[in-house]
């Protein structure tokens, strides 16, 4: 997605009512080389990644580029031959966690590819008919049949996106990973994926929940000193603050 004044505006509108701290002139600058540095949004993400972790080693693959694709021109085919077993086993499997309490991060669709297709700059969700098999796109005119939809997957893979089912199993098809670092919602949908990986014959990574912090600026932490106040106690619920402090 290309910059535009939209998202420079919302830059500009983020800046000016960022709360006056010790960091907002470095924010500032940040995002405004980031904006001079960048066409897109994909290298505006990337300018503040690089910034924030240099020297630390951080490698950034752009997913939309197409040799990114062209390699997963076979993932997306055989996700294509098995989405009725990959949505039976992902139906199957959230079924069971609901029923020990657990809210599904994902809401699985029957007949759903869990692809997308881009047409015409929009990206439609891709189906299957259940009367006709064939493949259809929610809004959009795309009608293939499957061998149409195969040659087409073959011909223009980088107007094909995976979505939230496929997209992890994709990486770590083109990018084995021993272990994932997750939040919370992260985990939530990995928990329904674990059975899913096993239609390709991969062993989902190790998920490491990620840490939290926070941070307490030097205005905050005088204040919390001045009338001893602990920072653990400043971020529970108000409910145990007005324990605490009655």
């Amino acid at each position: 997605m290309p910059l535009n004044n939209n998202v420079e505006e919302m830059c500009r509108w983020f800046i000016k009512h960022f709360e006056d701290d010790d960091y907002k002139l470095d924010l500032e600058q940040l995002i405004n080389d980031a904006l001079n540095a960048s066409q897109n949004l994909a290298s505006f993400f990337s300018h503040i990644m690089n910034r924030l972790f240099r020297g630390h080693g951080l490698v950034i693959i752009d997913p939309l580029w197409q040799g990114i694709r062209d390699l997963q021109v076979d993932f997306m085919k055989q996700a294509f031959m098995n989405q009725n077993l990959i949505n039976e086993t992902l139906i199957k499997e959230t079924s069971r966690l609901e029923e020990s309490g657990f809210k599904g991060q994902i809401k699985p669709v029957e007949n759903t590819l869990n692809l997308f297709k881009n047409i015409k700059g929009k990206r439609s969700r891709l189906e299957v008919d259940p009367k006709t098999k064939h493949i259809v796109a929610g809004g959009a005119h795309y009608i293939l049949n499957e061998d149409e939809f195969l040659e087409n997957l073959m011909t223009e893979p980088e107007t094909f996106s995976m979505n939230v089912v496929l997209r992890p199993i994709g990486q770590d098809v083109l990018l084995p990973t021993l272990a994932y670092v997750a939040g919370p919602g992260e985990m939530n949908y990995y928990s329904q994926l674990h059975h899913v990986y096993s239609v390709f014959n991969k062993t989902m990574p190790i998920i490491y929940p990620r840490e939290n912090f926070t941070m307490i600026e030097g205005s905050i932490n005088e204040l919390a000193q001045k009338y001893q106040l602990e920072p653990e106690k400043l971020i529970r619920s108000e409910k145990h603050k007005i324990h605490d402090w009655s």
